[in-house]
């Protein structure tokens, strides 16, 4: 077989190698935002000591609920060691 005829066909991957943990189930967004905005958010993020992203989903989320569009909470993201079993 050449090796023009291998790059045509399409790649088989095993069904189980799709799975993503979790957190991978987050949609990712490129937002462009002015500096100006962006140093806003920064400021209350970290007077609230959450990361940008974090700051922006709440804002978000708080924004969508005030025009009445009401999200379940979302789920927090587990962090540090797994509890030892014993």
């Amino acid at each position: 077989m050449r090796r023009s005829e291998c790059a045509a066909r399409p790649q088989r991957r095993h069904p189980l190698s799709i799975a993503r943990p979790v957190a991978d189930q987050r949609k990712s967004l490129l937002l462009r935002l002015s500096p100006d905005l962006h140093s806003a958010i920064e400021r209350l993020a970290a007077a609230e000591l959450r990361s940008v992203n974090a700051e922006i989903e709440i804002l978000l989320r708080e924004g969508l609920a005030r025009r009445g569009q009401k999200l379940p909470d979302a789920t927090p993201v587990r962090r540090g060691r797994p509890a030892k079993d014993g």
